[in-house]
């Protein structure tokens, strides 16, 4: 994977060998909701491993696909998600 700075608040994020894996954090939303914050509620991860970045919104350049994976989700606990193998613009406030 590589990133690259667009902005101080959006970069173009490149996978390399394995898709990069897009879901949605509902810890943070509750935690949002609950003590007015704002953390930013997108994850980006390497493949199903390590997160690449918390952002509020993806911007996808090419083909995409959801997976539900009710039976082998995340390890973060995520049944749906999104996988590419296209670079992404991730942004955030």
């Amino acid at each position: 994977m590589t990133t690259e700075y667009l902005s101080d608040n959006e970069r173009i994020i490149r996978p390399k060998k394995a898709p990069l894996c897009i879901h949605v954090n509902s810890h943070n939303i509750r935690s949002n909701r609950n003590h007015g914050e704002h953390k930013p509620v997108i994850v980006v991860r390497h493949g199903k491993g390590s997160v690449a970045i918390y952002c509020d919104e993806v911007e996808l350049t090419g083909k995409s696909r959801v997976v539900y994976g009710s039976n082998k989700p995340m390890s973060c606990g995520a049944e749906v998600w999104m996988e590419t193998n296209e670079p992404i613009i991730c942004k955030w406030r």
